[in-house]
C-alpha cells in the first residue's frame, strides 16, 4: 500500500471513529433523558465529560438502543461495548495505581 493511500485510510478511519463516538454520546444523552429528564441528562453529560468518566453515558447509549430504538438487547450492548472495552482496563489500572 502506498503512503498516500495509507494516509487516506487513516484519515477515513479517524472520521468514522469520531462519528461513532458522537453517535454514542447523542444516544447516551437521549437514553438518559428518556428516563430522568432533560436537566439530568445535561447535568450527567457535563459531569461525565469533566471527570472523564463516561460510564453513565455508555449505559444511556445501551438504554437508548434497547428501549427507544427497539433493538435486541445484544445489539444495543454491542453498540455500547466499545466504551466499556476501553473503560474497564482504565479503571483497573487506576485502582492498581492507587493501591501501590
Amino acid at each position: 500500500m502506498s503512503e498516500k493511500s495509507s494516509e487516506l485510510f487513516g484519515c477515513a478511519f479517524a472520521v468514522v471513529f469520531l462519528l461513532y463516538g458522537l453517535a454514542q454520546i447523542v444516544a447516551g444523552f437521549i437514553g438518559i433523558e428518556h428516563y430522568w429528564g432533560w436537566f439530568w441528562a445535561a447535568a450527567i453529560s457535563v459531569v461525565c465529560m469533566l471527570f472523564r468518566f463516561t460510564l453513565p453515558v455508555t449505559f444511556g447509549a445501551f438504554l437508548c438502543g434497547w428501549k427507544i430504538w427497539d433493538w435486541h438487547w445484544a445489539f444495543a450492548a454491542i453498540f455500547a461495548m466499545p466504551g466499556l472495552l476501553f473503560m474497564i482496563p482504565a479503571l483497573a489500572g487506576s485502582a492498581i495505581g492507587a493501591l501501590r
